[in-house]
């Protein structure tokens, strides 16, 4: 599934759009550059555990498992503890903390803990992310649409599709909102009985 379209642009600083949106940066963390999703929809920072497997010098500061939402108490994700990071954002060096996911679409979400604390300004239109760090202001651009990553979209539930039928099936993603194209998996698509008429896929509150 690749996505094609945000949620409403926000221009306004530092006040956020009244629906989650989603952007993308390559950010450098603890040294090593990271695909990383921008989504005003969760409100935690995540980190992959295969991504941390590549780093050095990083600190756990809670090793406890634990459950939690990333967004609007739908989708329960387990998390292996917590760890201190450093990012290089423009000429700053920051420390934040990330929760450790098995399993993420992407290196790194920055979920609403993280921009709340820096008092983050989104500018969706011209695609910049400025954070207040030491009492100045930093900007990066973000990345432009067309190289954004694909983003996995399961069943909710195992479903029979009886012969000759169609039928609509319920589905849910680890974002929060977006639109996107619609992009079966190969086994779907080499399927001999299997076909999707569907092209774009509308998700809020991480389902569709």
């Amino acid at each position: 599934m690749e996505p094609v379209t945000d949620g409403p642009v926000s221009t306004t600083s530092p006040s956020y759009p009244s629906k989650p949106f989603l952007l993308y940066a390559k950010l450098i963390v603890n040294n090593v550059p990271l695909q990383t999703l921008i989504d005003t929809g969760a409100s935690a920072t995540c980190i992959s555990f295969n991504t941390l497997q590549r780093m050095s010098n990083f600190r756990y500061i809670d090793t406890n498992v634990s459950s939690f939402v990333l967004a609007d108490g739908v989708i329960p994700l387990q998390s292996n503890g917590s760890v201190e990071l450093s990012m290089q954002f423009g000429n700053e060096l920051i420390k934040f903390h990330a929760f450790v996911i098995k399993k993420l679409c992407v290196d790194l979400i920055i979920g609403m803990d993280f921009l709340i604390i820096f008092n983050a300004n989104i500018d969706v239109k011209s695609q910049y992310l400025s954070l207040e760090t030491f009492g100045r202001r930093t900007s990066i651009r973000l990345d432009d649409q067309s190289r954004r990553p694909l983003l996995p979209l399961h069943a909710r539930l195992a479903t029979i599709v009886p012969p000759h039928s169609t039928m609509a099936i319920l589905a849910s993603t680890p974002i929060s909102s977006l639109s996107a194209y619609f992009m079966p998996t190969s086994s779907f698509i080499e399927h001999p009985n299997l076909s999707s008429t569907q092209k774009i896929v509308t998700v809020q509150h991480h389902h569709s």
